[in-house]
């Protein structure tokens, strides 16, 4: 009687270990290999005009093929971004290293354009600016935060979504 309670036991703890090792997936793991390949949206004229402040026509955010002079892994990784800010429609892309710390993701913009934080939202992403500044082919973005721009609530997209391409 005492080896099935033990033997029974012992399930019990393997099973509580397997259960928390699988809870215990890193934001990366989650979202930017297993979740999709893009989070995306694109704001409608109606959601535009209700935030006449709001530049930021398009916003998308995706896991970037890793720089292979850098080493990459499920705490520190890098993403691409791009928007579109009205009335020109100009795309602007850049790349961005981010760190896992626990809390919300922290995101730093290359060549100092500034930074912002993602995490998770239902299916999709939450991203909070605090500072972003992109360098496009024509200029600078200028400060996505000064506008009504803080916050882009973002839905797991195809990848064509986050094309540089966007219409």
């Amino acid at each position: 009687m005492r080896r099935i309670l033990f033997l029974a036991g012992g399930i019990g703890t393997l099973m509580t270990l397997v259960a928390s090792e699988a809870s215990a997936q890193t934001f990366f793991d989650r979202y930017m290999v297993a979740k999709a390949p893009c989070f995306a949206r694109a704001y409608s004229t109606d959601e535009l005009k209700r935030k006449p402040r709001q530049t930021v026509t398009n916003f998308f955010v995706w896991h970037a093929q890793p720089d292979p002079r850098k080493a990459e892994h499920p705490r520190t990784f890098e993403v691409e971004f791009g928007f579109r800010v009205r009335p020109s429609q100009k795309l602007f892309t850049a790349r961005a290293t981010c760190r896992d710390g626990g809390g919300p993701i922290a995101c730093n913009i290359e060549g100092d354009g500034g930074s912002f934080t993602i995490e998770p939202n239902g299916d999709g992403l939450r991203v909070t600016i605090s500072r972003v500044e992109v360098e496009g082919q024509k200029g600078f973005s200028g400060d996505l935060a000064k506008g009504d721009n803080r916050v882009m609530l973002l839905l797991s997209s195809p990848l064509t979504a986050c094309s540089t391409r966007i219409n």
